[in-house]
């Protein structure tokens, strides 16, 4: 499978490219010459942002990346860490990135052929940048927050572990926990990205008696988690804070890789991961998020304790992800590593997220409905806009409703931030009329739900349209609907999806602490 990598970003007019198409689009990435084939992941009426879903902007604080992607390697080259094997060429001609198995086959980067990107989703490996970084990381001796800062730019620059704002870090210095605050972007790490948390104020927190009643519990317990800031601290803390902290080691990273999520949001999860991580997961089952989440694993990590002798260093989130813990960066890159290998054992069938064609007048004539629509029901600036996303993956999933059951709703709280706790469907009609009005009908009903615009939008035969105001919740909506996509035929090996249940769901939607965050991720 041939995948097309960009390594910054560039603008191109609308008219040349929509999105989800590969091509060869003229167009200048940052300082590097000009890259001739792109892949369109967002884009607007005027002018489009070449960034690809499956990999962001190289974070920019990191010199050894900006050196790496400096260089000018026109021959393949190859590198192996902690046996996983890449190999890739680096600021060539086109400024493209090749990954995948040594044994991988159209490896080459010939001009005027499409970029090659072998087997990306169908192997989490990294990257020959992430590669370099990682043995970066492993020269520090000593535990520090800049480890944990290279860590988190490490998974967070990879969308095959983390995507948008979601996921979170910590590292615990002596008395201190350093970790991730609410709405930041693991992508984008630098020490103004953590909190410093006083762990003596954490203890405590954790052994509070609260009320029964969510609200006023969740109210509380929030008030104290900023209560345990140290002094000077002004950024709130992740919500999972209580959980980095009951983890008995130096390093917590936890993620949401779409491959793993096979796993949690499935028919078959808890089975499923017993059968892949044996004795060594500890396995929550769905609860609100928050302090309850908090004290089932707390109670979880007891029990563990107690029939091991030891502590679990890995932790797997039904509906929402992975969690694992180590005492060095090596540890947390090993283990990392071996959850990818064991999990892509178990899988059945990758993902397809190859072009295909699809009918483009028709496209941009609904995006521009679409967009009028939203308009209308909620007035204001800047303008609505929609953008069209369609691959074969996607084009399976809308031919029918029934075929696009998989992806009707959210399989995990990021899901429900970013894309929407479910994806309105437009039935195919050759009616113009009673298609603008099913489009109301379908934006005025997710409008009275939640009091937003739908971000993702499907119309059976054609594909997929992100809508929106903002740029980045665009860009975040339609990286998390890629990857559900992903997740809906990677649960595939393991019964069939299973979706967020609705009690979880209407907690999230109501919930103060991830409202806080989606207005800090939108930048407002």
């Amino acid at each position: 499978m041939n995948r097309s990598l960009s390594v910054g970003k560039a603008r191109i007019p609308l008219v040349q490219a929509r999105i989800g198409e590969v091509g060869n689009f003229p167009c200048q990435i940052d300082d590097a010459p000009p890259h001739h084939h792109v892949q369109i992941l967002t884009g607007w009426f005027a002018e489009v942002t070449v960034q690809r879903a499956e990999r962001r902007e190289v974070p920019r604080a990191s010199q050894l990346t900006q050196a790496l992607l400096s260089r000018r390697v026109s021959k393949r080259r190859e590198v192996v860490t902690g046996g996983v094997a890449v190999s890739g060429c680096l600021g060539g001609k086109r400024g493209c990135i090749h990954e995948g198995p040594l044994d991988a086959k159209d490896t080459t980067c010939a001009p005027g052929s499409e970029t090659p990107f072998p087997a990306y989703f169908q192997n989490p490996s990294f990257p020959l940048y992430w590669s370099l970084i990682a043995r970066h990381i492993l020269r520090r001796s000593h535990v520090s927050l800049e480890q944990l800062i290279e860590l988190s730019r490490l998974y967070g620059s990879n969308p095959q572990w983390v995507l948008a704002g979601g996921g979170n870090t910590s590292v615990k210095i002596k008395n201190t926990l350093y970790v991730k605050a609410s709405g930041t972007t693991l992508a984008d790490a630098s020490e103004a990205t953590f909190v410093k948390m006083d762990r003596k104020k954490l203890a405590a927190v954790l052994k509070k008696e609260y009320p029964a009643e969510p609200a006023e519990r969740e109210s509380q317990a929030l008030q104290d988690l900023l209560d345990a800031r140290a002094e000077g601290q002004e950024l709130r803390p992740s919500v999972e804070t209580l959980m980095h902290e009951l983890l008995p080691f130096t390093f917590v990273i936890h993620t949401h890789p779409p491959m793993v999520n096979g796993i949690t949001c499935s028919q078959q999860a808890e089975q499923a991961a017993r059968t892949v991580f044996g004795d060594e997961v500890v396995w929550i089952p769905n609860v609100n998020p928050g302090l309850i989440l908090a004290t089932t694993i707390r109670d979880a990590i007891k029990e563990y304790k107690t029939q091991h002798g030891t502590p679990p260093w890995l932790v797997l989130l039904q509906n929402h992800g992975l969690v694992v813990a180590g005492d060095t960066p090596e540890e947390i890159l090993a283990r990392h590593r071996d959850v990818a290998s064991r999990v892509k054992a178990h899988i059945t069938r990758f993902p397809e997220l190859d072009t295909v064609p699809y009918d483009g007048r028709q496209a941009e004539t609904l995006a521009y409905q679409i967009a009028r629509a939203a308009d209308e029901l909620v007035p204001g600036t800047p303008d609505h806009q929609a953008v069209f996303i369609c691959n074969r993956e996607v084009f399976r999933h809308v031919r029918s409703a029934k075929a696009f059951t998989p992806l009707s709703r959210a399989f995990s709280p990021d899901h429900i931030v970013y894309a929407g706790h479910r994806i309105p469907f437009l039935t195919q009609t050759d009616d113009f009329g009673a298609e603008l009005a099913a489009v109301r009908r379908e934006l005025e009903d997710f409008l009275r739900e939640t009091g937003r615009i739908p971000p993702v939008v499907a119309r059976e035969g054609l594909g997929v349209f992100i809508t929106g105001r903002n740029r980045r919740m665009m860009d975040a909506a339609a990286a998390l609907f890629l990857d559900a996509v992903q997740i809906a035929v990677y649960t595939q090996a393991f019964g069939g999806e299973a979706f967020l249940p609705p009690e979880q769901t209407d907690f999230i939607l109501n919930w103060e602490v991830e409202r806080f965050r989606t207005r800090v991720s939108a930048g407002e």
